[in-house]
């Protein structure tokens, strides 16, 4: 994988830009812990906008008092986890572009009162190769009714080993990930640390 260190301002021009700095988190308090006390606490330790996970037997009324919190306190929804998404794209066998629209179509009608506080959806955490169609028809499906939200899908990192990627080698797995789903923007684990406290790549 190669990076690109001489990238200045002027050259993304293209780009659109953020609307804003934004400081959030990966896998924060949930279920019963995501209770207006830490949500304030989030909000009072600078926190900007945060992710909702799924959480066990939690549905829309649990989203939907969260985000009633974090509107509240001004914080927004980085990336929101239904499981009706989610359940088919963890789905095994064929799932057609039709059931992923009429998925997006649902939530985003029962979100439709909160989406000044979802910045987007929360899709899936380290995929394989094998699971790029369906995410790719995911995406698709929420660009469909919610073209102004990003899907956040969160990546291995670069030294998981090629039957964990489905593909042979690091790049190979981003080059399909870019060309199937069609990402927002790139997202992935890095833990530069060993439980012993050194450093997992040698220096």
């Amino acid at each position: 994988v190669s990076y690109d260190h001489t990238f200045t301002e002027t050259q993304g021009t293209d780009t659109q830009g953020m609307k804003e700095f934004d400081i959030t988190y990966y896998f924060g308090p949930q279920g019963a812990y995501l209770n207006e006390e830490n949500i304030k606490l989030i909000a009072e330790a600078g926190f900007t906008s945060i992710p909702v996970e799924t959480s066990h037997g939690a549905g829309t009324a649990y989203f939907k008092s969260a985000l009633e919190i974090m509107r509240k306190y001004g914080l927004t929804c980085s990336a929101l986890q239904d499981p009706r998404m989610s359940n088919l794209v963890y789905a095994a066998g064929e799932i057609t572009q039709e059931q992923f629209d009429q998925a997006a179509k649902e939530i985003v009608e029962d979100y439709k009162d909160y989406l000044d506080v979802i910045e987007g959806w929360w899709l899936r955490d380290e995929p394989g190769a094998d699971n790029f169609e369906k995410l790719g028809m995911a995406v698709k499906a929420f660009k469909k009714y919610t073209p102004d939200k990003e899907t956040m899908i969160n990546l291995f990192p670069t030294y998981a080993r090629n039957d964990q990627l489905g593909t042979n080698g690091y790049q190979e797995y981003l080059d399909k990930f870019v060309e199937i789903v069609d990402p927002d923007y790139l997202s992935y684990d890095n833990y530069p640390l060993k439980a012993d406290g050194s450093c997992m790549y040698g220096y």
